[in-house]
């Protein structure tokens, strides 16, 4: 497969009209950009400075990889594990697999907006940074198994949607918890697995699970369920 190397000033792909696929590696110290409502399918992978996704869907097919990603809106597709393979910025818009297949993320997060996860499973082993505090809509179950930490502030995080979030580590953001939909599941028998503050279940909201909340100062072990009002 033939390799595109991208100069400093980056190149952007408009996908304006149809969809198509770009069959191609890339490298470089540039930055490639997508814009355009439609989408673009990667096949090859990427060693340049990385993909920022403004608008439109980009799918990294089943062998692709691509390292420091910046999803700022539209969707990301994700097709194989290995599809991310350095840091992941979720800044806005959808992350979700191209099918029903569950697919496994291990690059470091850091959300810096509000994201929605999308139509399958879809498990993050690396570790969460917030740099706010965050709404986090999922539809299916999503899976945050590294250490959720803050950077710039003390930041909450907010669940809605209709799906399961599962939260297995033992995490240090220090941020309120809020369930508005759907499930919140706590999986960490040792640690906190939503910080060190309040969490709350409200409207249709769900805390279920095995493992440790705490509520102010105080550790609450949890292995049942409480329901918003």
């Amino acid at each position: 497969m033939d390799t595109a190397e991208i100069k400093s000033g980056g190149l952007t792909v408009n996908s304006s009209g149809s969809s198509f696929t770009i069959g191609q590696n890339f490298s470089g110290v540039g930055r490639l950009t997508k814009t355009g409502g439609a989408t673009v399918t990667f096949t090859g992978s990427s060693v340049n400075d990385g993909l920022t996704l403004n608008q439109g869907t980009v799918t990294l097919n089943s062998v692709s990889t691509f390292t420091n990603v910046l999803l700022t809106a539209g969707t990301l597709q994700i097709a194989n594990d290995a599809a991310v393979s350095g840091p992941l910025a979720l800044n806005g818009g959808t992350i979700r697999g191209n099918n029903a297949t569950a697919r496994i993320v291990g690059a470091p997060v850091t959300l810096g907006g509000n994201v929605t996860f999308a139509n399958n499973d879809l498990t993050f082993t690396g570790d969460v940074t917030l740099t706010g505090s965050r709404t986090l809509t999922v539809n299916n179950t999503n899976t945050l198994s590294g250490t959720i930490s803050e950077s710039g502030g003390s930041f909450s995080i907010t669940k809605a949607g209709a799906g399961v979030l599962q939260l297995p580590g033992n995490n240090i953001y220090s941020g309120d918890t809020l369930v508005n939909a759907g499930t919140l599941r706590v999986t960490n028998p040792t640690g906190s697995a939503t910080g060190s503050v309040t969490v709350i279940a409200s409207g249709t909201g769900t805390i279920s699970g095995n493992g440790v909340l705490f509520i102010g100062l105080n550790e609450l072990n949890f292995w049942n369920e409480a329901k918003g009002n």
